[in-house]
């Protein structure tokens, strides 16, 4: 359904997909701290310091998936969007799907590094899940630490609680996903993205209950409130992770033409392009700093013949 605001400002799904999903991940790698750099604000936190190797660590699970996730950010970091911008454009239906599977392999070393292989979570869901409650909350500094729970804006039978970030949704208006992050409103761009989100996690949970209960002839059963609530507080905390799962999802399944019907405002595909690419070194450099606060020496010695970590880290320093 197209809104009353895309009406108006003349500008089609397609390109306020591009430009939505664009602005997001710009405003999740906006940096406000002006006092020190991601790498000193991550260092400074009190579980990322209190981190140590893991005994119960699986050296062959945290290469297996450091490796994955390295090569498909490699290949990420390769698109040139300056010297081939048309190479750059046809990237983009792949780009989102690949930085997904990036900061998951590197999430996944992580976790194997910590619990072992035998522990290692089986879905997508479960990962995400495990990233919440493991990474986000205490291992990444704010922005990245941000997480949306209970329900949205606009959702009525419960509040939405978001934490680890101010919470600017009250600058939400129509439109700001279509407007670049700056200092001001970067909050506000993250608060949206998560509230998108989440909303679409929870209604997503809600139609497939309401259809599994449905009676004869009918299209739709009837939830009640308690049950409603029930729903939407089994949902997991969303955040960075489920935003970018969302992404790998509309590029994969639901929306992928618009990247093509979006073709015609160039600037704002090799935009995307360049911000997707930002937020996948970005968070893959957090997620290789905590990796390395949790494997012993003799680990870092064997995975340094094989991954670059220094020069990740550089992302965020």
């Amino acid at each position: 359904m197209v809104s009353s605001y895309l009406l108006d400002s003349g500008i089609s799904n397609a390109r306020a997909a591009i430009r939505t999903y664009s602005n997001y991940s710009a405003a999740w790698c906006l940096w406000t701290d002006e006092h020190c750099t991601p790498a000193d604000a991550q260092a400074r936190l009190n579980a990322f310091s209190q981190l140590r190797p893991s005994p119960r660590c699986d050296r062959g699970a945290v290469r297996r998936h450091l490796l994955r996730g390295n090569l498909t950010l490699r290949l990420i970091q390769e698109i040139s969007v300056g010297e081939k911008p048309d190479f750059a454009m046809t990237s983009a239906l792949w780009l989102p799907v690949q930085t997904y599977y990036a900061v998951h392999g590197f999430g996944m070393a992580f976790l194997a590094a910590k619990d072992g292989a035998e522990n290692l979570p089986q879905t997508h869901g479960a990962f995400m899940r495990e990233a919440a409650d493991r990474i986000v909350r205490d291992l990444l500094p704010s922005p990245f630490s941000a997480l949306l729970r209970n329900g949205y804006k606009g959702y009525k039978h419960l509040q939405p609680d978001l934490v680890n970030i101010c919470d600017d949704r009250v600058s939400i208006d129509s439109g700001l996903n279509l407007e670049r992050p700056n200092q001001n409103t970067r909050d506000a761009h993250i608060g949206q993205c998560l509230d998108t989100t989440r909303r679409r996690l929870i209604d997503a949970k809600l139609e497939k209950e309401r259809r599994r209960i449905r009676r004869p002839g009918k299209r739709y059963g009837i939830l009640r409130k308690q049950k409603q609530i029930e729903i939407a507080q089994a949902v997991g905390p969303t955040t960075v992770f489920d935003y970018l799962y969302r992404a790998r999802v509309k590029s994969n399944y639901e929306d992928p033409t618009m990247y093509h019907e979006g073709s015609d405002d160039a600037d704002a595909l090799l935009e995307l392009v360049r911000n997707t690419q930002e937020l996948a070194a970005t968070l893959c450099a957090f997620l290789a700093a905590v990796l390395w606060q949790t494997i012993d020496k003799s680990a870092k010695n064997q995975l340094k013949e094989e991954v670059d970590v220094d020069a990740l880290l550089q992302c965020i320093r």
